[in-house]
């Protein structure tokens, strides 16, 4: 396994470090491949978080397949420092990936109380941002963060199969590097939300006001009390909440966890 670690100066306004408390989050992105048998496998991950005022990166690469539960438990024992995660698009696979490969192992690991996907939060407003896209290379491009990094998921997969086949180091450096650039210019993200709040932009998938109608006649009617700010709370999100609520699948922290992550 080879472990590496880089000390950064993201160039931060200490504004926008106060204001989204950027000192308290882990930030994290993994790579994934699968075997000949079509089992999906973690074979490298980058962990940043500031200390005192320098942003560190730790990385941990899987030189051979069966690293992976070394690369799992190192990187428990930061992760489970911080009560806050921060990916992009992370919910859908980073976080659970994690976890389930985890339990393969029998190594716990909790999900944190909060997890800011960027991804999710930025994405409802990319269209009013004067950005090309809402992947991660033209969001960092419209902060002025130019990547000569082209790899993306697919192709990292791809070739970390080449890596294992020929060792060839080359490869490993070119995986390592774009995976660590990955998580480098998360914290940067965090820009988007001051623009969002200085321009005051409305997402565009905001709920409807029938729905809005809905959740409220619904939790009147299950006895629950919820101060719910609507604001921020998506179409799809409103009818997950609908949903749950029709069937009684659903319990305050169940809605809570919802709109915190719409």
């Amino acid at each position: 396994m080879i472990v590496k670690n880089e000390l950064i100066d993201l160039e931060l306004d200490e504004d926008i470090i106060k204001s989204y408390n950027l000192k308290n989050i882990a930030y994290f992105d993994i790579e994934a491949s699968k075997t000949q048998n079509g089992e999906e496998f973690l074979f490298a991950i980058s962990i940043g978080r500031f200390l005192d005022n320098t942003y560190k990166v730790t990385q941990y690469f899987g030189e051979k397949i069966n690293e992976e539960k070394k690369i799992i438990i190192l990187s428990k024992k930061i992760l489970e420092n911080y009560n806050i995660w921060s990916t992009f698009n992370g919910l859908s696979f980073d976080e659970p990936f994690l976890i389930k490969r985890g339990k393969k192992y029998n190594v716990i690991i909790e999900k944190p109380k909060y997890h800011i996907d960027l991804y999710r939060k930025i994405k409802p407003y990319h269209n009013l941002l004067n950005v090309e896209g809402c992947g991660l290379k033209a969001l960092e491009k419209g902060i002025g963060i130019n990547r000569e990094d082209s790899l993306n998921g697919y192709d990292s997969r791809l070739l970390y199969d080449k890596y294992l086949a020929i060792k060839d180091n080359n490869i490993a450096l070119d995986l390592m590097r774009h995976n660590i650039e990955d998580v480098i210019s998360l914290p940067s993200l965090f820009k988007y939300f001051s623009i969002i709040k200085d321009k005051n932009l409305v997402r565009n998938d905001l709920l409807t006001e029938t729905q809005r109608k809905s959740i409220n006649n619904l939790l009147s009617k299950r006895n629950i009390d919820l101060n719910i700010q609507y604001n921020n709370i998506s179409k799809k999100c409103a009818g997950k909440i609908i949903y749950g609520l029709i069937n009684k699948k659903l319990k305050e922290d169940d809605i809570e966890t919802l709109i915190k992550n719409s």
